[in-house]
């Protein structure tokens, strides 16, 4: 999973030749940026659910449904974490050393997507137009977790549901 709003300004080399660099956008390129469709409208809930809207009758609980028959879910804030212990249970060894060979300059870790955007009216005009992806980015964090730190036993794995992440600390 991944916040909506981290994900769509994760953008590309388009967006930044489209709208300019994050840090020299204008107020004018922001909204420009914020009424774009294919980049600022509830992306991860569409795919799973046809309804870029967040309006269509039933899409709601039918991507929470869908996330209901995920196994696992990991979250990108704390993604090598994530893999080690689904390494861990998956009985995969040294995947530790080798996310840790992989990396390649390291991790970026941006500042909150608020201050990115630093206008709080598209801030609020994004959460707002991307509301049914948070819901459900949310439901995703919520439900049944546990810490894996603690144990790896089948249990866990018979109750069919795994979500670690050690900065958002969800139990």
């Amino acid at each position: 999973i991944r916040d909506p709003i981290d994900r769509l300004l994760a953008g590309d080399g388009i967006t930044s030749k489209r709208w300019g660099p994050e840090s020299q956008r204008n107020a004018s390129q922001w909204w420009e940026f914020a009424n774009f469709d294919a980049h600022c409208q509830n992306y991860a809930y569409q795919v799973l659910t046809g309804d870029r809207s967040g309006s269509s009758p039933g899409s709601m609980e039918r991507a929470k449904k869908l996330v209901d028959r995920m196994d696992f879910i990991i979250d990108q804030d704390c993604l090598n974490e994530n893999l080690v212990k689904l390494a861990k249970i998956l009985g995969l060894n040294n995947t530790e050393q080798q996310l840790k060979s992989k990396k390649r300059g390291g991790t970026v870790h941006h500042p909150p997507a608020r201050d990115r955007i630093g206008n709080d009216t598209v801030w609020k005009y994004l959460l707002e137009r991307n509301k049914a992806g948070i819901e459900l980015n949310e439901y995703a964090k919520q439900k049944k977790c546990f810490d894996l730190q603690s144990s790896l036993s089948s249990e866990h794995l018979d109750a069919g549901y795994w979500y670690y992440c050690k900065q958002c600390q969800y139990q």
